[in-house]
């Protein structure tokens, strides 16, 4: 009996998918994904405030081996993009970035770069990374997505050329930061400014 080869373009790439489709690192991911959203389940009862020093220690050294795995799983395939591990693996790879050390958040983001200009990375996720890189390594962020809420007030990480801000922020697909402010008030139950 002789196997039928596929001959339009479309089965052709199905095909393709299917060949680079990875469980084993889809199943990888996802379970370093749990584990560290275990781990931070045990700091929330102490809402921040006199977290006992063994759950940091916990969470820190969880961050570190996931850290560890993700560059492995980076060196080795790539960013895990949707069509190797599918979406649910490419959000947990994604989290597990954002917790991982700056050395490794610095050799990401180029290739996070890359996957938003190949369209596999939303500008709202590249601009989040970007910004976290960018506070962690001691410099103004970009987009403004970070921030704490103090005393009932949002105050943003301090923002690089505020004047255009909302220009970056559009470009990346995102709301401008008036709408942004709003939403967040809604968000965590703030008094209007």
């Amino acid at each position: 009996m002789s196997k039928s080869k596929p001959t339009s373009t479309a089965n052709k790439n199905q095909q393709k998918l299917v060949v680079q489709f990875n469980d084993e690192l889809k199943a990888k991911l996802l379970a370093m994904e749990k584990l560290s959203h275990q781990a931070r389940q045990k700091i929330r009862p102490y809402k921040n405030k006199n977290t006992p020093q063994n759950i940091k220690n916990e969470v820190k050294a969880i961050d570190l081996k996931n850290s560890q795995e993700l560059a492995k799983i980076v060196e080795l395939n790539g960013w895990p993009n949707p069509s190797l591990v599918g979406v649910k693996a490419n959000e947990a790879a994604f989290l597990i970035a954002q917790q991982a050390d700056l050395s490794l958040q610095l050799k990401l983001l180029p290739l996070l770069k890359s996957e938003f200009e190949l369209g596999l990375l939303s500008g709202h996720k590249l601009a989040l990374f970007t910004d976290r890189v960018l506070i962690q390594s001691g410099k103004k962020q970009r987009y403004g997505t970070q921030l704490a809420i103090v005393n009932g007030d949002i105050v943003f990480n301090e923002i690089e050329d505020q004047e255009n801000i909302d220009q970056r922020r559009e470009q990346m697909g995102m709301m401008s930061m008036l709408e942004y402010r709003k939403l967040l008030t809604k968000m965590y139950k703030l008094k209007s400014p």
